[in-house]
């Protein structure tokens, strides 16, 4: 296991459900990167709990080369389908300077 990066602290859980919930109370805004499984749980995760007024932290998908469009997609069809509400709103930038700037325009909104 390598060391963290400088002025990273280290928070070792013992579940993955308590790595969830730390996860929640920490961010500020969540910014996904292309990936898979584990990337796709954290993003949901994200959402549902700002869904339900548990965090204001907004999840901000980087789309490079068109990455996450199969999930935009969805999304949008969730929400014409009525199961996501309208003012839900999702970004999917597809440049880091963007997604950056999403980022921290969306932390404490």
């Amino acid at each position: 296991m390598e060391p963290p990066a400088d002025g990273i602290d280290l928070e070792i859980v013992e579940t993955l459900g308590e790595r969830k919930r730390r996860f929640t109370e920490l961010s500020d805004a969540v910014l996904v990167l292309p990936g898979g499984i584990g990337s796709l749980d954290e993003a949901f995760e994200a959402m549902t709990a700002r869904q339900l007024g548990l965090t204001t932290a907004k999840v901000v998908f980087l789309s490079i080369g068109g990455f996450w469009e199969p999930l935009k997609v969805l999304l949008d069809h969730l929400r014409h389908s009525g199961f996501v509400a309208e003012d839900r709103q999702f970004e999917f930038p597809e440049d880091v300077a963007t997604a950056l700037d999403l980022v921290e325009a969306g932390i404490g909104s």
